[in-house]
C-alpha cells in the first residue's frame, strides 16, 4: 500500500526534510525546453596581443591582466635579488592554472597547480639575482578562457620568522594539491597538511596563515560531511579573520558556518550568519561574498518550504555567480535551483538545471558536487519513472562518495538506492539498502539521518501493506526526534503512526495521533503540514463514518492548501470532497467541486513539460477524471434529459490519450516553422522574465519591503504581461493552427458522430471505475449510456478469457493437446460471459456494424474479435459466432486522437514508397547467412518458433530483461518475400538478414515509406516503457556484434510518413497500462512517430500462422485494394478455416489501432 498523504523528498544538502510536490501556481520558472545558459563556461578563444611565447615584463610592484585560454602559456620576466623576501599576487577567479618559476640558473623555484582560491600569494626566497621566468600555464581544456591578474610585491630584507611562513605556505600548497585529488586518502593528506600549515603560521605570528588553513581545513570537512568538526573549524576561522580585520575571509567563514548549519538542520540558527555575510559583503562591495551568502540564505528559504521566495533569491545568487564567472559558484546554486523548481512542480525544468550544474561541476573537477549532482539526477529520474536510469546515476554517485570517502553521502545515495527499488516493487531488496544507509548513519553519528532512514523502512512496511512492521519504526523515529529535540520531526511522524493506525483498521487511535500531529504543527505555524494532518483527519472521519465531519475537515485541509499554493495538496483536498458529497448524496456540491478540481487539473497540464512527464502526469489525473464522470453519470440518473451523460462523454474523451492527441496536434500545427519557432523563444523568454518577476513579488510579500520596490516590480510586470499578451495574437497569426496545442479541446458527442463515424459504424467507449463502469455507444444518429459493474469484475473476466486462448496449442502437454484446442476454438464460458456483461446491453444495435472499441484498463489486452457476438442467438455456446465473422474490429485511444489522426494524415505529404520490409535478422553469428542463400534453404538453418521464444529472466523489476536468447525467425523471410510480391521492386524497401538493422530502421529512408512491416521479435517491458523494443540483427556482415535493439524512446523521435507500421511480432500492442493514456508501447510509439494506424499482436504469435496471415493481409489490401481493417479482417477469416489454426490463438491475437478508413 503507497501512502500518499506526506510525497517525500529527501534532499542532499539538508538531512531532513519533507518536499511536497507543487506544481506551480501561476509561476513557472524557466521552461524545461531549453537549457539554461551558463555563463562564463564557453568562451570564443581570445585574441591575443602577443605570442604566448614572448615573455613579458614585469616590474616590482606592477600588475598586468592578461586573458588566458585553455593550453596556453603565459611567460613573464622579472629581476629578483639573491636573499629578499619576495611575494606575488594573482587573482585568477576560479580558472585552473598551473604557476612555475625558474632561476637564471634554469633551477626551478615554484611549481605549483590545483588552486583552490580565487586569490592566491606565492612567496620565495631567490638564491641568485638575475633574470627570473613566471610561468602561467591553463589547465584548462581547449575553448575555455579567462582572465586572471597578476601582481609582483615589493621585495624586503628577510625576516628571521620568513623560514616558517615558507614552510606555512608550502604546507598549505601541498593541502590544496592533495585537495584537488579527489580521494579518501588524498583529503585526509590534505587536512595533516593544513593542520601543518597552520602551526607553522601560529609559531610566525601569521594570522593570515592560520586563518587560510583553518578555512581550508574547514572546507575538506565539510566536503567530507564532517560537519561538526567542519563549524568548529569555521569558527576558529571567523575569530581570526576578524583579529586579521580581513573582510573577505571573514564572508568566508560566515558563510562556512550558515551551510553547515542548515545540513545540520538548524535552519533558524543559519540565517544570522548568512545575513551577516550579505550585510557586510554589500558594505565592503564584495560581490562573490554576497552571492555566496544570496546561495545560503535561498537554501535557507528551501529548506523551510518558501520555495518561490527561494527561486528568487537563487537567481539573484546566480546573475551574480555568473557575471563573475565562477563556475562552482554557479554549480552550487544551480543545484539548490533544482531542488526548489522541482519543488514547484516542474521535475523536466530541474533535471535541466541538476544536468547544468553536473556539467560545471565535471568541468572543474569538483569530484563533491558531480555526486551530489549525479544522485540528485537519480531522484528525478526516478519521479520520471525511468528507473533503470535513476539506479545508474545513483550507483556512479555512491562510486564518487567511496572514492572521496564520504560516508554520509553513501548513505543518502543507499536511501535514493532504496526508494527506487520500493518504487519498482522490490521491498526486500529496498528494506536491505535502507539498512545499509541506516548503519552509515549510526556509525557516523548523524542522527538527524539515522531517524529519517528508520522512516522510510516504515514507509516501506507501509506500502507492503505491513502497518504491524511500520508501527515500531515510526515510534523509534518519534523517539529520536525528541532526543535530538526535532518538533518538526515528531510532528510529522506522530501523522505517521497515524496512518499506521489507520491501515491496521484502527481509526480512532489513528485519530488521536493526527490530531497530536496538527498540534504541533500549528504551535510551529507550519501550515502545509496542517493541512496534511486536516486531510488525514478526513480520511479517519470517513472510515470511522462520520462524513460531515471527514467534508468539515477536508474543506479546511483545503483552505490551507490553497494558502500555501500547494497544487498536489489542493487536487488531493478536492478529490476527497468530491467522493464525500457524492456518498452524501449532495451531487450539486460533488458536481461544483469536481468541476473546479478538472479546471485546475486543465490549468496545471500548460505547465507540465516533456512527454515522460505529462503522460505520467495524465495517468495520475485521471482517479478525478472518473470522479468527476461518476457524478455525471449519477446525475444522468436523477436528471436523464439533462444532457448529463453527454457531458460524461466528454469529459471522458477529455481524459484520454492526452499525450498522444497532444504530440498529433503538434504535428499538425507544424510549430517548428521558422517563424514559429523564432516566436516561440520571444514567448518563452517573457515567461521567464514574468515567472523570475513573480518569484520576486512573492518574496517581497512574506517580508517587509520598500514599497517603492513593490511597486516597480509591479509595474515590470504588468509591462511584460502587456507584451506577453501581444506577442500571443502575433504567434497565432503566424501559425493558426497554435492554439489547438496551447489550448486542446477534446470532440463533444455530437461531433464525434458528425465528423468521425459514419453510417456502418457504431462507437463502443468504455470507462472503468472502482465502484462503476459504463459504455457509451453511439452511430452516427443515435447514442446510448450504459451501466457496467466495477473494475475487478471486468478484469477477473478479462484475465480468465486472456488464459483461455492466449497461449499455443503446441504448448500444452501432449496427452491434453486434443482436449485444449477443442476448448480453444471458441472457449465459450469466460468469452461468453464477459462478451454477454461488456456488449450484451448494446447487441441489438450490433448489426453488421464495424466496431470502433475505445476500451479502457483491462479491456485493452481483450481480443473484441473472438469475444462471441451476443446478437448470434446459438443453441449452445460451443457454436457462438465470434465477432469478426460479422464486424471489423477496429481500436482507439480515444475518438478524438481518431480525428486528430486523420487531421495529422491530411497535412501530410505522400510517401515515395510503398513499403519498408524489415525481416529475419541475425541474432547470432552463427545463423549468419550466404547472400544469395534463398527463404526455403534459410528455413533449414533454424527451429521453427514462436516469435516469443526468448528466454528472459522471470520477475525483474528493474527494467532489465536478463540474458536473452533470440531464436531465429526463418519463417519471417519467406513472409517478407511473400509480401514483396505484391510491390514493384523500385517501389519497395527491402531489409534481410544482417540488413535488418537498427541503423537501417532509424536512416531518412524510412520517413519516404507509407507502410512499415517489421517480422522480427519484440521486448514489452510493462515496468520500464522506454525498455520495450523490436529485436533486429544483432551482428553485421562481419559476425561483429552490434547494437540491434530499436527501444521505445527511439521509436518515439522518428518522423515518419507511414500510413501503416506493422508489428509481426509478439506482445506488440501491450505495455505498460497508464490510467488513460492507455497502454504505453510500441504501438504508442509509432502512433507518436506519425503512423496513422499500427497493426500490432495481443500475445505471442506462431512464426508460419504469422507468415500465412500476413501473406493474406497484404493480399488483399495491396492486390485487392481493401483498407487494412478489411484486409486484417479477411486474413484473419482465412486462418481461422483451416482446421489446424482454427482456435483463436493463432488469429485473434493481431489487433488494428487507429484509423479504419
Amino acid at each position: 500500500m503507497k501512502q500518499t498523504s506526506r510525497p517525500i523528498w529527501t534532499s542532499l544538502r539538508v538531512p531532513v526534510r519533507v518536499v511536497y510536490l507543487i506544481f506551480a501556481a501561476g509561476v513557472l520558472i524557466a521552461s524545461s525546453n531549453s537549457r539554461l545558459k551558463i555563463e562564463g563556461s564557453i568562451q570564443p578563444r581570445p585574441q591575443r596581443e602577443s605570442p604566448s611565447s614572448n615573455k613579458q615584463p614585469l616590474a616590482r610592484g606592477a600588475s598586468v591582466s592578461r586573458i588566458i585560454a585553455g593550453n596556453e602559456r603565459h611567460s613573464f620576466e622579472l629581476q629578483l635579488i639573491s636573499g629578499e623576501y619576495v611575494q606575488f599576487k594573482i587573482d585568477k577567479g576560479d580558472l585552473n592554472l598551473k604557476v612555475s618559476m625558474a632561476a637564471p640558473d634554469s633551477s626551478t623555484l615554484l611549481d605549483i597547480e590545483a588552486l583552490p582560491r580565487r586569490e592566491q600569494i606565492f612567496s620565495l626566497r631567490p638564491m641568485v639575482s638575475g633574470l627570473h621566468i613566471l610561468t602561467i600555464s591553463s589547465n584548462e581544456k581547449e575553448g575555455y578562457s579567462g582572465s586572471y591578474e597578476l601582481s609582483s610585491l615589493n621585495g624586503r630584507a628577510v625576516d628571521p620568522r620568513d623560514d616558517l611562513r615558507l614552510s606555512a605556505e608550502r604546507s598549505l600548497q601541498n593541502a590544496d594539491r592533495l585537495r584537488s585529488a579527489w580521494t579518501a586518502d588524498s583529503l585526509r593528506g590534505a587536512l595533516s597538511n593544513y593542520e601543518e600549515s597552520g602551526a607553522y603560521s601560529r609559531r610566525a605570528g601569521d594570522v593570515e596563515g592560520q586563518l587560510l588553513a583553518k578555512l581550508g581545513a574547514a572546507d575538506v570537512l565539510y566536503y567530507l560531511s564532517e560537519n561538526r568538526k567542519a563549524l568548529i573549524k569555521y569558527r576558529e576561522a571567523l575569530r581570526l579573520s576578524v583579529r586579521a580585520k580581513d573582510s573577505s575571509l571573514q564572508i568566508k567563514a560566515l558563510n562556512g558556518i550558515s551551510l553547515v548549519l542548515i545540513d545540520l538542520g538548524k535552519l533558524r540558527a543559519s540565517l544570522p550568519w548568512s545575513t551577516r555575510a550579505r550585510n557586510l559583503s554589500r558594505k565592503t562591495g564584495n560581490q562573490h561574498g554576497l552571492a555566496a551568502s544570496l546561495n545560503s540564505i535561498g537554501l535557507q528559504n528551501y529548506s523551510t518550504g518558501s520555495m518561490v521566495n527561494a527561486a528568487a533569491i537563487l537567481y539573484e545568487a546566480l546573475s551574480l555567480f555568473q557575471a563573475l564567472h565562477d563556475r562552482r559558484g554557479q554549480s552550487e546554486t544551480l543545484m539548490n535551483l533544482g531542488y526548489t523548481t522541482e519543488d514547484l512542480g516542474d521535475p523536466i525544468k530541474a533535471l535541466d538545471l541538476f544536468q547544468s550544474s553536473l556539467a560545471l561541476a565535471t568541468e572543474i573537477g569538483d569530484e563533491r558536487l558531480r555526486g551530489l549532482n549525479l544522485t540528485v539526477i537519480g531522484l528525478v529520474k526516478s519521479v520520471l519513472g525511468e528507473k533503470t536510469q535513476a539506479l545508474e546515476f545513483h550507483n556512479s554517485s555512491k562510486a564518487i562518495f567511496q572514492k572521496i570517502g564520504n560516508r554520509y553521502g553513501e548513505g543518502v545515495v543507499d536511501n535514493g538506492i532504496a526508494n527506487v527499488l520500493s518504487d519498482l516493487g522490490q521491498y526486500e531488496q529496498s528494506l536491505e539498502a535502507y539498512d545499509e544507509a541506516l548503519q552509515i548513519f549510526q556509525e557516523i553519528g548523524e542522527r538527524d539521518y539515522e531517524s529519517l532512514t528508520i522512516g522510510c523502512i516504515g514507509n516501506v512496511y507501509m506500502e507492503m501493506g505491513d502497518a504491524d512492521k511500520a508501527l515500531p519504526r515510526f515510534k523509534k523515529r518519534l523517539e529520536l526526534s525528541t532526543s535530538i529535540h526535532s518538533q518538526w520531526i515528531a510532528a510529522h511522524t506522530l501523522s505517521d503512526i497515524g496512518e499506521s493506525y489507520d491501515q491496521l483498521g484502527q481509526s480512532r487511535i489513528a485519530l488521536r495521533y493526527f490530531n497530536q500531529s496538527l498540534t504541533r504543527e500549528t504551535a510551529l505555524n507550519d501550515l502545509r503540514g496542517q493541512a496534511y494532518s486536516l486531510n488525514a483527519i478526513g480520511k479517519a472521519n470517513e472510515n470511522l463514518k462520520d462524513p460531515r465531519a471527514a467534508l468539515l475537515n477536508y474543506s479546511s485541509a483545503l483552505k490551507f492548501f490553497q494558502k500555501v499554493e500547494s497544487g498536489d495538496g489542493v487536487v488531493k483536498a478536492l478529490h476527497n470532497i468530491v467522493r464525500v458529497r457524492t456518498n452524501l448524496g449532495d451531487l450539486d456540491g460533488a458536481y461544483d467541486a469536481a468541476k473546479s478540481l478538472i479546471g485546475l487539473i486543465e490549468e496545471r497540464r500548460t505547465k507540465v513539460f516533456g512527454r515522460e512527464f505529462r503522460t505520467s502526469y495524465f495517468a495520475s489525473a485521471h482517479i478525478h477524471y472518473e470522479s468527476y464522470i461518476d457524478v455525471l453519470m449519477r446525475m444522468h440518473h436523477r436528471s436523464p434529459a439533462a444532457g448529463y451523460a453527454a457531458l460524461a462523454f466528454e469529459e471522458n474523451e477529455k481524459s484520454r490519450a492526452r499525450g498522444l492527441l497532444d504530440a498529433l496536434r503538434e504535428a499538425q500545427s507544424d510549430v517548428r516553422n521558422p517563424v514559429a519557432a523564432d516566436l516561440l523563444e520571444q514567448e518563452q523568454t517573457l515567461r521567464n522574465r514574468l515567472s523570475f518577476d513573480a518569484a520576486r513579488l512573492s518574496g517581497f510579500l512574506s517580508g517587509k519591503p520598500h514599497p517603492q520596490e513593490v511597486k516597480a516590480v509591479k509595474a515590470e510586470m504588468s509591462k511584460l504581461a502587456s507584451e506577453y499578451y501581444n506577442l500571443q495574437s502575433k504567434i497565432q497569426a503566424a501559425n493558426p493552427r497554435y492554439a489547438a496545442i496551447t489550448k486542446p479541446r477534446a470532440l463533444s458527442l455530437s461531433e464525434i458522430q458528425s465528423q468521425v463515424l459514419d453510417a456502418d459504424t457504431m462507437l463502443l467507449e468504455y470507462c472503468l471505475g472502482d465502484e462503476h463502469s459504463y459504455l457509451w455507444a453511439a452511430t452516427r444518429d443515435s447514442s446510448q449510456f450504459i451501466d457496467l459493474p466495477g473494475k475487478k469484475t471486468i478484469r477477473d473476466l478479462v484475465e480468465s478469457s486472456r488464459a483461455s486462448i492466449s497461449i499455443s496449442p503446441d504448448d500444452e502437454p501432449s496427452p491434453t493437446r486434443k482436449q485444449s484446442e477443442a476448448s480453444k476454438q471458441q472457449n465459450p464460458s469466460a468469452l461468453n460471459k464477459l462478451s454477454r456483461l461488456i456488449l450484451g446491453p448494446v447487441a441489438d444495435q450490433l448489426g453488421n456494424k464495424r466496431l470502433v472499441i475505445v476500451a479502457d484498463g483491462p479491456l485493452q489486452s481483450v481480443p473484441f474479435s473472438a469475444l462471441p457476438d451476443p446478437s448470434k442467438k446459438s443453441s449452445s455456446s460451443a457454436e457462438s459466432t465470434p465477432l469478426i465473422m460479422n464486424h471489423e474490429i477496429v481500436n482507439v485511444p480515444s475518438a478524438s486522437v481518431l480525428a486528430a489522426l486523420r487531421a495529422e494524415a491530411a497535412n501530410r505529404t505522400g510517401a515515395s514508397k510503398t513499403i519498408a520490409i524489415f525481416a529475419d535478422p541475425v541474432f547470432d553469428a552463427h545463423y549468419l547467412r550466404p547472400n544469395d542463400e534463398s527463404a526455403e534453404n534459410a528455413q533449414d538453418r533454424g527451429p521453427r518458433t514462436n516469435r516469443n521464444r526468448l528466454k528472459p529472466r522471470v520477475g525483474e523489476k528493474d527494467g532489465a530483461f536478463g540474458p536473452v536468447y533470440f531464436a531465429p525467425l526463418p519463417f519471417s523471410r519467406k513472409e517478407a518475400e511473400d509480401i514483396a510480391q505484391f510491390v514493384p521492386a523500385g517501389d519497395r524497401l527491402l531489409f534481410l538478414g544482417v540488413q535488418a538493422s537498427k541503423r537501417a530502421a532509424l536512416s531518412a529512408a524510412l520517413e519516404r515509406c507509407g507502410i512499415l512491416h517489421f517480422a522480427t521479435h519484440a521486448l514489452v517491458n510493462s515496468e520500464q516503457p522506454g525498455l520495450s523494443q523490436i529485436v533486429l540483427s544483432q551482428v553485421d556482415e562481419k559476425g561483429q556484434a552490434v547494437d540491434g535493439s530499436l527501444k521505445l524512446n527511439e521509436i518515439y523521435g522518428m518522423k515518419l510518413k507511414a500510413n501503416l507500421a506493422v508489428l509481426s511480432a509478439c506482445k506488440t500492442a501491450l505495455g505498460k497500462e497508464s490510467a488513460g493514456e492507455g497502454l504505453l508501447g510500441l504501438t504508442r510509439g509509432f502512433m507518436y512517430a506519425g503512423a496513422s494506424r499500427v497493426i500490432a499482436s495481443l500475445w505471442s504469435v506462431d512464426d508460419e500462422a504469422t507468415k500465412e496471415l500476413m501473406k493474406n493481409f497484404y493480399e488483399g489490401m495491396l492486390k485487392q485494394r481493401m483498407t487494412a481493417a478489411q484486409a486484417l479482417r479477411r486474413a484473419q477469416m482465412i486462418i481461422r478455416d483451416q482446421p489446424r489454426w482454427r482456435a483463436p490463438y493463432y488469429w485473434a491475437g493481431f489487433v488494428l489501432h487507429g484509423d479504419w478508413r
